[in-house]
């Protein structure tokens, strides 16, 4: 019985020790948020924002010229406006080559 329950307790260790692992790997994936602020190769500066809601679950979401306010990219939809994939946001930024400059999650400038 007792090294039923020392099994059961290294298990259990072992369990949290992998979702503690996942959580740090997750931290360390670059994803992107609206507010956050790209330059385009070339010039212009951009905000990442919500154009609109399509369903209680996702959002569609563009790059807006910071000059002159209109949008720039067709609006693309994304499941989660503070965690935008890579893949995401290269969707997004398929008409040009952007590069963050400022991380509205973190605040501070990413260049």
């Amino acid at each position: 019985m007792k090294e039923r329950k020392i099994l059961l307790q290294a298990i259990k260790d072992h369990e949290n020790a992998i979702a503690k692992a996942k959580q740090s790997l997750t931290e360390l994936e670059t994803t992107y948020s609206i507010g956050d602020r790209f330059t385009l190769d070339g010039g212009g500066k951009y905000l990442l924002g919500i154009q609109n809601q399509t369903n209680s679950f996702s959002y569609k979401v563009s790059l807006i010229d910071l000059n002159n306010g209109q949008i720039w990219s067709r609006p693309q939809e994304v499941k989660n406006t503070r965690h935008i994939t890579k893949s995401e946001l290269e969707c997004i930024c398929s008409s040009g080559s952007f590069t963050r400059y400022w991380d509205y999650q973190r605040k501070k400038l990413t260049t």
